[in-house]
């Protein structure tokens, strides 16, 4: 694990993020006020339910949001450049080049009409454009021959619906470490996939993070995976990150009730033959959070203090200070 504390180690830095879309419905308050960093060569997870913030909080940092149908406000700082409000040249740049991305679903990430191989080659020259075709089309070969993929000549030549989602997947990595990015966005990289191949994915991930020491920020919903894969965790609800910190204090002493819900309701052995533990109610819609802690209504320890006032995004806990939990029930320190 790594334990990056200097600002010369800080890849990318949030703060104040907040991702609005206006509809008729109301104001969806997507991402509502993060702040976050990632340190060169580590893992961090961002984790919750479905509707938390997640994947918006990444393809935010993407910039993949039309800035027509979108507010943002905040910073996001990747390596001295402020991407809020950069020119679309930077941002064009940036994808694919500095920042490369994992999306959930492999099966749709390639475009049917063309082979693997050219979109792969297409990418490569964008970034590079002095190098030939030729050039691109080894360079793809050899890329596709370090994630494990048999015969790459052949496949290389062939169309994803040639091929199987894990295969996909791991063509997809492919692809985007080609350009050698110094940050890999991992958006449920391993949802659309069966157990066994979840494993393979999962393992050739942390080989190449290792290999290459490029940052990785996972996106994920599956606990299991964070605690395999994450240096650090944010839990985020309903917009904002409520917990922070190692894998090893989120894990082994979670402290938001959010937090413990989440890892009471990973299913166990003992569940077999019994009622499965889960948290009560849901996610509130992003366009109508309740007043104070947005997730008063599920949480059994609610007080008046939580309907009324939101917690910090989110305060140390005094005995750790590098374990940070958005909840009135603990003691605050301020950060030093």
């Amino acid at each position: 694990m790594n334990n990056p504390t200097k600002e010369t180690q800080t890849l990318l830095q949030v703060r104040g993020l907040k991702t609005y879309f206006p509809t008729f419905q109301g104001l969806v308050k997507a991402v509502d006020g993060i702040d976050f960093e990632l340190y060169r060569g580590e893992v961090l997870a961002l984790v919750g339910e479905s509707g938390s913030g997640k994947s918006v909080s990444a393809q935010t940092v993407m910039g993949l949001h039309s800035p027509k149908h979108t507010r943002i406000e905040g910073s996001i700082v990747f390596e001295g450049t402020e991407l809020v409000g950069a020119p679309t040249k930077t941002l064009l740049d940036l994808r694919g080049g500095g920042i490369g991305m994992i999306f959930q679903e492999p099966m749709s990430a390639f475009d049917p009409l063309y082979t693997v191989g050219q979109q792969m080659v297409e990418s490569y020259r964008l970034h590079h454009p002095g190098v030939s075709k030729a050039q691109a089309s080894q360079l793809a070969v050899e890329a596709l021959q370090s994630v494990g993929i048999p015969d790459s000549k052949r496949r290389f030549g062939e169309y994803s619906h040639q091929m199987s989602g894990g295969m996909l997947q791991r063509m997809l990595i492919a692809l985007v470490i080609m350009n050698k990015p110094r940050m890999l966005i991992a958006d449920e990289p391993t949802t659309a996939l069966d157990v066994t191949i979840q494993a393979q994915v999962l393992r050739l991930m942390k080989q190449l993070q290792k290999d290459t020491g490029m940052a990785i920020l996972f996106i994920t919903h599956d606990l299991g995976v964070v605690a395999e894969m994450a240096d650090r965790v944010h839990v985020m609800y309903a917009g904002r990150i409520v917990e922070r910190g190692t894998s090893r204090e989120v894990f082994g002493t979670p402290q938001h009730p959010y937090t413990k819900g989440l890892l009471a309701s990973k299913v166990q052995p003992e569940h077999k033959n019994g009622d499965l533990p889960f948290i009560p109610g849901v996610v509130p819609r992003a366009f109508e959070f309740p007043e104070g802690c947005r997730f008063h209504p599920r949480c059994s320890f609610a007080t008046d203090r939580c309907r009324t006032e939101l917690p910090t995004d989110s305060f140390p806990l005094a005995a750790q200070p590098s374990h940070g939990v958005a909840c009135h029930l603990y003691p605050a320190k301020e950060p030093v």
